[in-house]
């Protein structure tokens, strides 16, 4: 069922929502309660008929849970955002704006060289990521550090985490043979995981 899950959300990074409601609706009939999924497939009704507002609402949506906002808030504001999308364009707008000034702007920021640094003073990647997740956004200035930043969550069981970073960055790699290296790994090392 994660691979699904994987390939739904790279089907709706690629623009392929058919593909990308197809494999949901698949998710559901196991999980018919799942509110998360139910939001997906109709975020992929939304993409059928616009694409650019479809892409922006889950970018949003995946910024709320970089937040650790609470999924049913988020879900609900996701929920009238689609709406919104079938209609209200003042509505839509209004919640794009916000989207854009949106608290995850106002995180302190730290380049990537000084979260290594961060890695060396606590020892591990996993205690100082876990200190600065929630108050601290890193600057990803290059594919390098992006690449390497995301391995380094696999490999540390930052699975959902690593998830959100590669689909809300899809777009801009969707071409890169490492993007796809990226998931593969991750889809491997969450299997592994769930099989202990």
């Amino acid at each position: 069922m994660n691979k699904f899950k994987v390939k739904a959300k790279t089907s709706f990074a690629q623009e392929n929502y058919k593909e990308a409601m197809l494999l949901s609706s698949q998710i559901l009939f196991d999980e018919p309660d799942n509110e998360y999924w139910s939001m997906f497939v109709r975020l992929c009704d939304l993409g059928l008929e616009n694409s650019v507002n479809a892409q922006h609402i889950y970018d949003y949506f995946t910024t709320m849970q970089d937040q650790e906002a609470d999924e049913q808030t988020a879900i609900k504001k996701i929920n009238d955002l689609i709406k919104a999308g079938d209609g209200d364009k003042v509505q839509i707008s209004k919640y794009l704006e916000e989207f854009s000034q949106s608290s995850v702007d106002k995180l302190q920021s730290i380049s990537y060289e000084e979260f290594l640094q961060l890695i060396d003073e606590r020892g591990s990647f996993k205690v100082a990521f876990e200190d600065i997740m929630y108050s601290t956004k890193i600057s990803l200035e290059n594919k390098k550090q992006f690449y390497e930043f995301l391995e380094k969550l696999i490999n540390n069981n930052f699975h959902n985490i690593a998830y959100e970073y590669l689909d809300s960055h899809f777009n801009f790699f969707k071409y890169d043979k490492e993007v796809q290296k990226l998931y593969n790994m991750l889809e491997k090392q969450t299997h592994e995981t769930h099989r202990r």
